[in-house]
């Protein structure tokens, strides 16, 4: 079973079976498997495994996106042009677009804690990236 959402959401399992949830892999996303492991009818999955949302476009491009963890913001290494960004949540709602340029930092302060994919489009190529908030 794959739950996609970074908090447990309230859901009624009555179709699947206590059994089940002993038997049933849960996949949740990577940071967010203590919270599944103590949610209401989530903690009864025995076997929770954090998955990866398979964005790993960033490493093969060499392009790098950190925290700086004095100002919360994030920074984007690698670019040498300018380019356009996007920001989604893991449901694709777009929540953030502008143009960056070079080394810059981006402040997603007002943005939730939770998963999001960075969407960084250029002259030559498109590159997506997860970030964890």
């Amino acid at each position: 079973m794959y739950a996609y959402s970074s908090a447990p959401i309230s859901i009624n399992f009555t179709g699947l079976s206590q059994v089940g949830k002993y038997s049933a892999t849960l996949y949740v996303p990577i940071g967010f498997k203590a919270l599944y492991e103590f949610a209401n009818e989530w903690k009864d999955f025995t076997n929770i495994v954090e998955m990866t949302t398979g964005l790993n476009d960033c490493i093969s491009n060499k392009i790098s996106i950190y925290q700086n963890p004095a100002t919360g913001n994030y920074k984007i290494n690698g670019l040498t042009d300018r380019a356009n960004m996007n920001i989604t949540d893991i449901n694709g709602k777009l929540l953030i677009t502008q143009t960056i340029f070079g080394n810059e930092e981006l402040n997603i302060n007002s943005l939730l804690n939770g998963v999001y994919v960075v969407t960084i489009l250029s002259a030559n190529k498109t590159v997506n990236c997860k970030i964890i908030k």
